[in-house]
């Protein structure tokens, strides 16, 4: 065994921006803990992976300790010895150990809260920042750069009541010289678009996921 294998994988309930609950993951090896929380939006496709939920009237049947179990049972279980450094064998694991196509039996979202935390534990055991180790990963010949951050200014469909047939109205800052300028871009034009709502009187307020709320 090495300092990159994975000595536990655990999970706890803990709780999103909404207020529901949702899962959250460590992987432990000699050189730290990787943890991440799994996310969940306010509406799901057809063709995305299904979290797992146990139903019922406890929490409006949104609790996850089922899907808390599978990670600390037969996921944690199959994963332990393992090499964290290898994001392909850690998810392959898991995706074979669940067995359908949309991982419902053991839920997707202790999976991906897994599998990032194992992303995470692995850069740690590097000593690189998460996007550095990522980079590893990505086609050969291109040099690794930072994702623009997309923000949402406008907030419809399931995030606004179905104001607005549109869910998201996302923000982006091509030109931005940084990471940092793109943020303070886009937070400027945010306050500015609901500052002229406002005046208008065509704002509700604020949507799901912070965008201003259109009347």
């Amino acid at each position: 065994m090495t300092n990159t294998t994975i000595r536990r994988v655990l999970a706890r309930r803990v709780w999103d921006s909404r207020g529901r609950p949702t899962v959250e993951a460590e992987v432990h090896t000699d050189r730290g803990v990787g943890r991440a929380i799994a996310p969940a939006g306010a509406s799901t496709g057809s063709g995305e992976a299904r979290e797992l939920r146990d139903g019922g009237k406890r929490l409006r049947g949104l609790d996850v300790s089922q899907a808390v179990a599978n990670v600390n049972g037969p996921i944690a279980k199959a994963l332990v010895g393992l090499n964290v450094a290898d994001q392909r064998a850690v998810d392959q694991t898991m995706i074979a150990l669940d067995g359908t196509p949309d991982k419902g039996r053991l839920g997707a979202n202790g999976i991906v809260a897994v599998s990032l935390a194992a992303a995470q534990a692995a850069a740690q055991a590097a000593q690189r920042p998460l996007w550095q180790h990522l980079a590893q990963h990505a086609p050969t010949g291109k040099a690794p750069r930072l994702p623009l951050p997309e923000v949402q200014i406008f907030g419809g469909g399931a995030h606004a009541g179905a104001r607005v047939d549109l869910q998201d109205f996302l923000l982006v800052a091509p030109g931005a010289r940084s990471f940092a300028e793109a943020i303070e871009w886009t937070a400027e034009v945010y306050h500015a678009a609901g500052a002229r709502m406002a005046a208008r009187g065509s704002v509700l307020g604020v949507a799901d996921e912070g965008g201003w709320w259109p009347d």
